[in-house]
């Protein structure tokens, strides 16, 4: 069964990325475009997410296990009360639909496989390199643009700087053998 696939992209002047997630899969893209979105800020993103959620109801909503997806999905989970999985290393759907989140366990000798058969959307986020990257493709998608509205950000945390330092090293999840002792 084929389901549609939708992303959700937040930023400022951000739209041209919207032809790259529809090629690499997405059926649509959701394009929040504010200049109060162009640096992350965890609060306006929580509420547009948030928004968001409540308006087109997915059935599954997925972030990447990085540091703002760790930040904001269970912020998000609490505000549209729903579960959520953490740290996922596998994501399933059975026969009925429901998503299988599968996840390690406490020490790594458990494998715990989730579901949140109660409650929409079911949520999850997912470790980075858990899933390979759809390669590219020309497809037609539908681009959406969605309302914005964010409070004035006078109480958020001011950004004085932002610096970007290259790896030394290969990022683990890009590896292709991993020795560990």
């Amino acid at each position: 069964t084929k389901h549609a696939v939708t992303a959700l992209l937040l930023g400022h002047d951000s739209k041209s990325l919207s032809q790259t997630l529809i090629d690499h899969g997405a059926d649509s893209v959701l394009v929040a475009d504010d200049p109060k979105l162009e640096i992350y800020h965890l609060l306006p993103y929580c509420i547009v997410i948030e928004r968001l959620i409540k308006k087109y109801q997915p059935d599954i909503f997925l972030m990447g296990a990085t540091a703002m997806g760790v930040e904001l999905a269970p912020r998000i989970a609490a505000k549209v009360k729903t579960g959520l999985s953490a740290h996922c290393i596998d994501l399933r759907l059975d026969e009925k639909g429901q998503l299988q989140q599968v996840v390690p366990g406490w020490e790594g000798g458990v494998i715990a496989t989730i579901a949140c058969p109660d409650h929409r959307p079911q949520m999850a986020t997912v470790m980075p390199g858990a899933m390979r990257l759809q390669a590219p493709a020309e497809r037609r998608g539908e681009i959406i643009g969605v309302d914005v509205e964010i409070p004035d950000g006078n109480h958020w945390p001011k950004v004085v700087e932002i610096r970007k330092e290259e790896p030394e090293e290969l990022p683990l999840e890009k590896a292709e053998v991993v020795i560990a002792g």
